[in-house]
């Protein structure tokens, strides 16, 4: 009888032991599953933002666009419109500028004040630039293309670009002139008609308006490089608000 006693007390820690390991493992097991699930949560909201965060972004997105758009609108805004008197074309300048035109050879000269306009005499002093724009038929005119193949040493350089609008023009120069002035020539043909555009620009002048030095000096030599650019750069920007109003 003490012997099934002793039996009977041996084998109910075992049953004890064996339901705690079960216990343990599955204590163990619940817990690597949380870990593994809590680690593929983070990554999962890593990569897919929340929708919150896709508004956010599409918020932002369209206030950069909304941006850049005002300033386009600004900078358009910020331009003086020229008019041919005769209705044939019109294009922008920028708002800082004042013209007058030589009605003897229809050149439009560009200052920076108004108080430099004066006579005649002093217009290549005190003028940044001027537009001199000549209407061609097209069945009469010589293109610079033409010109080019036939030797003439006026045309120099000739180059073509198309504008913000995506037009075709050709061009001649920029190449520097007496003094310190540069010549830019370009032309177009819309309808039956050539547009062929002369240019002048005025080094000193130039540097002043635009506070930097244009013609720079080296030793005996000068390189006028950067003002050439800044003619070309100046007239393009001004072609691209070109406009046919016949």
């Amino acid at each position: 009888m003490e012997n099934q006693t002793n039996s009977s007390n041996n084998y109910q820690p075992r049953i004890f032991k064996k339901k705690l390991i079960s216990l343990l493992k599955t204590l163990f097991l619940l817990a690597i599953g949380f870990v593994s699930g809590y680690f593929y949560r983070s990554k999962t909201e890593i990569k897919t933002p929340s929708r919150k965060t896709q508004i956010e972004n599409l918020v932002n997105t369209s206030q950069v666009q909304t941006t850049i758009q005002e300033q386009n609108a600004t900078s358009t805004a910020n331009c003086k419109v020229y008019k041919d008197p005769e209705g044939n074309f019109s294009y922008k300048y920028p708002n800082d500028l004042f013209f007058k035109i030589n009605q003897t050879q229809q050149m439009v000269f560009f200052y920076s004040n108004p108080d430099l306009i004066e006579n005649k005499s002093e217009e290549t002093e005190k003028a940044l630039f001027y537009i001199q724009v000549s209407i061609y038929p097209k069945s009469s005119y010589k293109t610079l293309k033409e010109k080019q193949a036939q030797g003439d040493a006026s045309v120099y350089e000739l180059a073509e670009f198309k504008d913000s609008q995506g037009r075709l023009w050709v061009s001649s120069g920029p190449v520097w002139s007496q003094g310190d002035s540069s010549n830019y020539t370009v032309e177009t043909n819309y309808k039956d008609k050539y547009y062929h555009i002369s240019s002048q620009a005025y080094g000193k002048n130039l540097e002043k308006y635009l506070k930097k030095e244009l013609i720079i000096q080296n030793g005996n030599s000068y390189d006028v490089t950067p003002l050439l650019e800044e003619h070309a750069k100046l007239i393009k920007n001004i072609l691209s608000t070109f406009e046919f109003t016949n």
